[in-house]
């Protein structure tokens, strides 16, 4: 499910995301589920601190965030272990 990428590319990015950006980003579908503990349980697994404000020297809010288009092919790098587990956690979402 790409919001849940995108929630957890910011959050890698900052080692937080805010309650508004989840709201903001994730559909409905999930923020109204029980599946909603099992993502912040991911993220808090993930190193992602949930927080109200950011605290730290963060990235703009996912909102104002724009896609920068790289010119280098990505180098494929290892993932850890929990990091490989993704996709198929992430399945639990759709």
């Amino acid at each position: 499910m790409p919001e849940v990428q995108k929630i957890i590319s910011l959050g890698k990015a900052n080692g937080e995301v805010s309650y508004d950006d989840i709201n903001e980003i994730l559909p409905d579908k999930i923020l109204n589920s029980e599946k909603i503990d099992d993502f912040f349980t991911l993220l808090h697994e993930m190193g992602i601190e949930i927080v109200e404000e950011y605290t730290r020297n963060t990235l703009e809010p996912a909102s104002t965030l724009v896609p920068k288009d790289d010119s280098k092919p990505a180098r494929k790098k290892k993932n850890p272990p929990l990091l490989q587990a993704v996709p198929k956690i992430l399945s639990n979402f759709t």
